[in-house]
């Protein structure tokens, strides 16, 4: 019996070490385009309604296809909304002047410039190849700001393609055709360490792998860069263009911390290895009460 105690206290222990708290980082605001901009939930303590979607230039439709990503895993505190499940995405047509746009408050929000540290991702499903236009993921540029900022999109070429904009000066970052096949889910993430570097550094991740890292040869600020905040943020388009997405949308994340792939919405966890100790303990505990002496 003796024996039996210590297996048993030997697995609390470990139950007790397997199921620490892991920290994440606060969700700035998660967007599920569940339809034509529904589904925008926001952490009220860093802008909250500043983040809602409207459509501009005319409706979108609603998809019945979804990534099946789990909404807002990390339970940040103070969150507005509680998503639960993934009803579809968001439809978008090519060449139309169309684009979600946030509700352009700019006094609230996380900045995407200066010294800040942040991770923008979610999925994206092409219907179309390469066409006449580019296809916008996200940007902050158009022309108001003489096209400064940041773009995430799929260019002529069929190139998945990252653009800072500065005055003066235009750097990418590109993932290369692997990324655009049409009718496919692909998951990217863009990551921001404004404390990187002499000037920050941005990364890009497709499917949870690195693809690459843009190091600014000039720093972001708001006289560099028009995107001091997430008021100039757009969805699936761009005013005064048509750089449309040919696509669909879906399970978009705004987080104030640069995550790791562990921590992206498709991140599929593997057994720890406190887990599978665990496990290992409670069949040799099972294997000893199955073999030890009845009393009679």
């Amino acid at each position: 019996m003796k024996q039996t105690r210590v297996v048993k206290f030997g697995i609390v222990s470990v139950a007790i070490w397997a199921s620490g708290v892991v920290a994440h980082a606060d969700t700035v605001a998660y967007w599920q385009f569940d339809g034509d901009g529904g589904g925008t939930y926001s952490n009220a303590s860093v802008g909250a309604g500043a983040y809602n979607l409207v459509a501009v230039g005319g409706p979108f439709s609603q998809s019945g296809l979804s990534a099946g990503a789990v909404p807002n895993p990390d339970a940040t505190v103070g969150f507005v909304g509680s998503p639960s499940a993934n009803a579809g995405s968001l439809f978008s047509v090519s060449n139309q002047a169309r684009y979600m746009a946030t509700s352009g408050d700019g006094s609230a929000g996380l900045t995407l410039a200066g010294s800040s540290r942040w991770t923008m991702e979610g999925w994206y499903n092409l219907y179309a190849g390469t066409g006449p236009t580019i296809d916008m993921l996200w940007t902050t540029r158009d022309s108001s700001s003489s096209f400064v900022g940041l773009s995430l999109h799929v260019n002529v070429a069929g190139e998945l393609e990252f653009v800072v904009q500065q005055t003066g000066l235009s750097t990418n970052l590109l993932s290369g055709a692997g990324f655009t096949t049409t009718g496919l889910w692909h998951h990217v993430a863009m990551t921001f360490d404004g404390t990187a570097g002499a000037n920050g550094l941005f990364e890009m991740f497709m499917n949870g792998s690195s693809v690459g890292t843009l190091a600014l040869p000039v720093a972001m600020n708001r006289v560099t860069i028009d995107t001091g905040d997430v008021a100039q943020l757009r969805f699936a388009g761009r005013a005064a263009s048509t750089n449309s997405l040919a696509g669909r949308l879906d399970e978009w994340r705004l987080s104030d911390a640069v995550l790791a792939p562990d921590q992206f919405l498709n991140y599929v966890p593997e057994p720890s290895t406190a887990a599978l100790i665990l496990c290992g303990l409670a069949m040799a505990w099972r294997r000893g009460r199955r073999n030890a002496p009845r009393v009679e």
